[in-house]
């Protein structure tokens, strides 16, 4: 691998002479390699902040908490977290599922209790009944 930049340069992702990159050179950066990875323009947005989101909501989705994602991004605000990092109603409910006590009670998924409903009886039909009145045949024709 051929290392490119300056030996002694103050920045951790330095540019080819040893100075700062610029946001416009980071931004062509992923969108050259999401490009190379696959992933159409047309599509989907590819920038540094996408990478980002799409962090976060792996990140949410694999488990991980917002505190610890908040500590992650920066954020000094846990609102903030919040709002950046909106789940999908499905990994809501899939979450709600795996953790709620309701689960550990046997109910059917969804937290809705299955109940089974009684046959009803038969009701006998009588002579004057206006039920029977409407059938064109009569029990016992």
């Amino acid at each position: 691998m051929q290392e490119i930049g300056c030996e002694r340069s103050p920045w951790l992702f330095p540019n080819n002479i040893g100075g700062k990159l610029c946001s416009k050179t980071v931004q062509q950066m992923v969108k050259r390699y999401g490009v190379a990875a696959g992933i159409d323009p047309a599509k989907v947005r590819i920038s540094p902040h996408t990478l980002r989101h799409t962090y976060a909501v792996t990140f949410a989705r694999n488990g991980g908490d917002a505190f610890t994602l908040q500590k992650i991004l920066g954020h000094s605000s846990l609102d903030t977290t919040r709002r950046y990092c909106e789940l999908a109603d499905e990994d809501v409910m899939r979450r709600q599922r795996e953790l709620s006590p309701v689960a550990s009670l046997g109910l059917a998924s969804g937290g809705q209790r299955r109940i089974k409903r009684r046959p009803q009886p038969r009701r006998r039909l009588t002579a004057d009944d206006p039920a029977r009145a409407s059938t064109p045949w009569s029990p016992g024709d």
